[in-house]
């Protein structure tokens, strides 16, 4: 059967072989994720490889981009119905005796995912979205305090058949949201011994790191501060009765005591107010916690358009941080954009845009190697503009060049679009 991936018509093949060559061009233009990504560490037999890492990890990423494109077998569909201009473009060799390039086969990616070094790829794609966000003139961060998100995800998805779910645990920039690192674990009850391994590699200094509950842990919290030197902002419940105890003694009392910031908002057919009262950790009010400094507490109130409240939840926390060093609207803005990076910005969107929890890839490091690909597209689309993501990719599925572009040119912001 004849391949989906020939050459143009003759009388395009001139111009398929200029645009194709002006792009093969810019391929090693600073900020182009292809660079990158022919960085990625190669561990497989140079005896007969067919195809360099770097291509098959460009047609992934190409292809999914794409709306519809979340699977492998999509992937390769997409790759052998893309004309030879645009495989050169990514990558490909030709055939040294026939000059064809042949789409490389699903088998072919999903042996190269599994197989990859996540490691690598994770640290130049991270680095690439660094790099570039750095070179954009809105770069700069009003926040006073550059926070990193830790959290766990399972995918779900890959345990069809009886298997293990993979679980990721990430680390995740609070503003940007950049994934600095990103790991394969056993399981959730992992993530408190893998934590230290997660962020080995990480440049911590004078950086805040927000963790949930479960993170919440004396070896954690001398870790971050002594190895790392990090502050640290953790979240207290029930697995820890004597912090909380000893948070919930220190904020008892008439709000005349305490310093306390109230943040009302409204929107999404609800409004909500939070009240954030906060401590320092003294003699008088002793925490028994590693380089606490200060403990808080957040009341909620989630309410109809009305105004009238119909729910309250009460959060406990403890930080490193001193109050010189942070306030309470800092502590505020803090643990919002803790669970604005991780869950509404980064998981959520895998699930609901990537449809990551029905992904069943679950050989070697392919789960990995996709939740990696799918950070680092956000991040792409993110750095571009684009709000809505689900709205990008139907934007890329349009025309493929670009797909292309996205692959092989500094990332470049989308003018019109919300």
């Amino acid at each position: 059967m004849a391949s989906s991936c020939l050459a143009p018509p003759v009388a395009d093949q001139t111009l398929a072989q200029d645009i194709a060559g002006a792009v093969a061009a810019v391929r090693t233009e600073c900020g182009a994720l292809a660079e990158y990504l022919d960085q990625v560490v190669d561990h497989r037999s140079r005896q007969g490889l067919r195809y360099e890492l770097g291509f098959l990890l460009g047609v992934v990423v190409a292809a999914t981009a794409c709306a519809g494109h979340d699977e492998v077998t999509a992937q390769a569909q997409w790759a052998a119905d893309a004309p030879q201009w645009v495989l050169t473009a990514l990558g490909a060799e030709p055939d040294p005796l026939t000059g064809a390039i042949t789409a490389p086969s699903e088998s072919t990616l999903r042996r190269a995912l599994a197989r990859v070094d996540a490691a690598d790829l994770q640290r130049l794609t991270a680095q690439w979205a660094q790099v570039t966000r750095a070179s954009r003139h809105d770069s700069g961060s009003s926040r006073r305090l550059a926070g990193v998100a830790i959290d766990g995800k399972s995918i779900r998805g890959a345990a069809a058949g009886g298997g293990a779910r993979p679980h990721l645990l990430s680390a995740v920039t609070h503003d940007g949201q950049v994934v600095l690192a990103q790991h394969q674990i056993p399981d959730k009850g992992s993530e408190i011994s893998e934590l230290a391994t997660l962020v080995a590699e990480l440049d911590l200094a004078r950086k805040v790191v927000t963790v949930d509950a479960l993170h919440t842990q004396r070896t954690t919290a001398e870790h971050l501060v002594s190895v790392k030197n990090a502050d640290y902002l953790m979240t207290i419940k029930a697995n820890q009765p004597n912090l909380l105890t000893a948070a919930q003694q220190a904020l008892s009392g008439p709000a005349a005591d305490f310093a306390e910031y109230t943040e009302p908002s409204r929107g999404h057919g609800r409004t909500e107010e939070r009240i954030l009262r906060t401590t320092p950790v003294t003699a008088q009010a002793p925490i028994d916690f590693p380089h606490a400094a200060q403990v808080f507490r957040v009341i909620r109130y989630v309410g109809g358009l009305d105004g009238q409240r119909r729910s309250k939840e009460v959060a406990y926390c403890v930080t490193s941080l001193t109050s010189d060093n942070a306030d309470a609207t800092d502590l505020a803005g803090l643990l919002r954009d803790h669970w604005g990076a991780i869950e509404n910005k980064l998981h959520w969107v895998r699930d609901t845009t990537f449809n990551e929890d029905a992904s069943t890839l679950r050989a070697g490091t392919a789960p990995q190697a996709m939740a990696i690909i799918r950070n680092t597209l956000i991040a792409a689309f993110r750095l571009a503009g684009w709000n809505n993501l689900k709205r990008a990719r139907r934007h890329f599925s349009h025309a493929i060049s670009r797909c292309v572009d996205l692959i092989t040119r500094p990332v470049k912001t989308v003018k019109h679009q919300t």
